[in-house]
């Protein structure tokens, strides 16, 4: 995935790449901190984040409730989530 990434680190808000890894499954990295999961699990966080945001329970911009949020740190957030300003 390149800078048109559909999701994002939710650490860093940096696009993350898709690679594969020695037993040739899928793997979401962020190249900035390092943050990986598998290509379904990073996108079943996303679509988690999207519907908690769309819940009305993630109110601050540009995905900084990733790090404001005490109930729930999100490790992947959509992009267009976060590039919405």
């Amino acid at each position: 995935m390149s800078s048109s990434s559909p999701i994002f680190c939710g650490r860093c808000l940096a696009p993350v790449k898709l690679t594969i890894d020695a037993s040739w499954v899928s793997v979401i990295v962020c190249p900035s901190c390092g943050q990986t999961d598998t290509f379904s699990n990073a996108f079943k966080e996303a679509d988690e984040y999207a519907a908690a945001y769309f819940r009305g329970e993630i109110t601050n911009e540009r995905g900084q409730a990733l790090q404001n949020n005490p109930l729930r740190r999100f490790r992947f957030v959509p992009r267009y989530l976060v590039d919405k300003n």
